[in-house]
């Protein structure tokens, strides 16, 4: 019988390994002794098949990579603890709120008794005493397989991964915005509602300032999403419209030398003229941005601080989410990360493979 906790291998499922990077599953082939040549997909099953039903090989192979097998291409919400409470000998009560030990026996539910509830099914310690990792598990839906004039369902299923702090009062859930919520509201039933969580409110603590996360992490704002200052937000009048469309069609004639520079300034100062009380105090760019519902700028892998037009456009607008790239020195080796952050839903998404040190090193940043 498991008398130890596991560890992260120990509950490592046939999909995290799958999200294993080619050049690890090729890796893992050669320690395993068989063939490294194929598709990721076949790799993995092939490794899973020397894996599943032997679990002494399955963590001393898995071992060398409990930096990636839980963490990878996630989003990642955060949320502490309310004033005056504390997370500490949670642990305890989610093992006696369970009816089982998750971190040394792991209960999977069949397919016929899975629902769209998240039960909790295993765990592991985390990289020190207070930390820990929760596997949840939950219906997502029903897949159809045709063969003929017979058709078979199949439950769909997701599996979210956890990491609690103790020590330092916060919880982490690694998945889409969308199922966040129904995951935090299970870890709540496990401790009983005994402990207050609140999400993280990443938009307030940086100012809706793409920029502010970036420096912060050492890194380079390489695109943003944002919408126009409630000031530009409002719905172009008619007359309004056609203001814009002539300023901007005389300025394009101009450009394209339809027009002298003689004409242009004729036409401009006509215009302005004719539209005082409309133009009056009034910036230009706010104008164009009037009614726009979203204004989205990519620097592809440069900075976005570098672009005129972001500049420009900067005071007239706040940020929805932002793209954010960064460096995290890991075996001595500088790795670039790209992630992508988002204002509306307080959430962070690495949008490249990451790391728990990687994670680890933006968390401490939104943070502390």
């Amino acid at each position: 019988m498991q008398t130890e906790d596991f560890t992260i291998p120990a509950i490592s499922f046939l999909n995290d390994v799958s999200k294993l990077p080619k050049i690890d599953l090729e890796a893992i082939c050669a320690d395993l002794d068989i063939s490294p040549v194929g598709s990721a997909e076949e790799l993995t099953n092939n490794i899973w098949n020397k894996l599943e039903k032997n679990q002494e090989k399955k963590i001393s192979i898995l071992d060398g990579y409990r930096q990636k097998l839980l963490s990878g291409r996630t989003s990642v919400s955060w949320f502490k603890v309310t004033s005056g409470a504390t997370l500490k000998g949670a642990k305890q009560k989610i093992i006696e709120k369970a009816k089982f030990n998750p971190f040394q026996v792991a209960q999977i539910p069949s397919p016929e008794t899975l629902t769209s509830t998240p039960v909790l099914v295993n765990a592991s310690q985390g990289f020190s005493e207070d930390e820990y990792f929760l596997r949840f598990m939950f219906k997502t839906g029903n897949a159809r397989n045709f063969y003929a004039d017979k058709v078979t369902t199949t439950p769909k299923n997701k599996i979210v991964t956890v990491f609690v702090d103790e020590k330092n009062g916060f919880v982490e859930i690694r998945t889409d915005f969308h199922t966040v919520g129904k995951v935090a509201i299970a870890l709540g039933r496990l401790i009983e509602q005994e402990i207050n969580l609140e999400k993280v409110n990443i938009a307030k603590k940086f100012g809706n300032k793409v920029e502010a996360i970036a420096q912060a992490l050492s890194g380079n704002v390489v695109g943003a999403s944002s919408k126009p200052l409630e000031q530009c937000s409002e719905e172009l009048a008619e007359e309004e419209s056609k203001v814009l469309v002539s300023i901007l069609q005389i300025v394009d004639a101009f450009l394209s030398s339809e027009i002298e520079a003689d004409v242009f300034s004729e036409k401009m100062v006509e215009i302005r003229d004719n539209n005082i009380d409309l133009l009056e105090g009034t910036k230009f760019i706010a104008l164009i941005l009037s009614g726009l519902g979203k204004v989205g700028l990519d620097a592809s892998k440069h900075t976005l601080k570098d672009s005129p037009l972001y500049e420009m456009l900067k005071p007239f607008v706040i940020n929805q989410e932002g793209n954010i790239s960064f460096s995290v020195i890991e075996e001595g080796i500088s790795n670039e990360y790209l992630i992508r952050v988002g204002f509306t839903t307080n959430s962070v998404v690495f949008v490249t493979a990451s790391t728990e040190k990687t994670i680890k090193f933006v968390r401490d940043v939104l943070l502390n």
